[in-house]
C-alpha cells in the first residue's frame, strides 16, 4: 500500500478516496485527500513510500521519527544553551543504538568542503 509519512510529524496517511491519518499514539483521523497537506503542515521530511502492512507503516514511522528527535537532541547538545545536556546526551546514547539513526545523524550533519580553487571559472564546465 502507499503511504505518505514523516517523522518529524511522527505520522503517515494510508492513501485511498477518503486517506487515514495514523500517529504514533495509535489514534486515526479520516481525511480528504486536500486536507493531507494540512496533516503534514511545516514537515520538511514527507515522503510516499510502499509499505506491505500497517504494522510496516507504524515500525517505519517509528524509526524515522527516532531518527529525526536524535538528530534534533545532537543540535540543542551543541547549541550553548541552559538545558540539560547530560539527559540530552543520555537520550542520544539510547537513540544511537539504532544504526539507521546513526546513519540518519551523520548524513544530515556531514557537508562536502569546496573545492580549493583559486577562481569560480575554475569550477565551472
Amino acid at each position: 500500500m502507499d503511504i505518505i509519512i514523516s517523522g518529524q510529524a511522527g505520522a503517515y496517511a494510508v492513501l485511498s478516496k477518503i486517506a487515514t491519518l495514523y500517529d504514533l499514539s495509535g489514534r486515526s483521523f479520516e481525511l480528504s485527500s486536500g486536507d493531507l497537506p494540512i496533516a503534514f503542515r511545516g514537515c520538511t521530511d514527507v515522503r510516499t513510500i510502499k509499505v506491505r502492512s500497517k504494522e510496516e507503516a507504524l515500525e517505519t514511522c517509528r524509526g524515522l521519527r527516532d531518527s529525526d528527535r536524535a538528530l534534533r537532541f545532537v543540535l540543542h547538545l551543541l547549541d550553548d544553551g541552559e538545558e540539560d545536556r547530560l539527559a540530552l546526551a543520555e537520550t542520544i546514547e539510547r537513540l544511537f543504538k539504532i544504526p539507521s539513526t546513526v546513519d540518519f545523524v551523520t548524513a544530515s550533519l556531514y557537508v562536502d568542503a569546496l573545492p580549493n580553487t583559486d577562481t569560480v571559472e575554475a569550477v565551472l564546465p
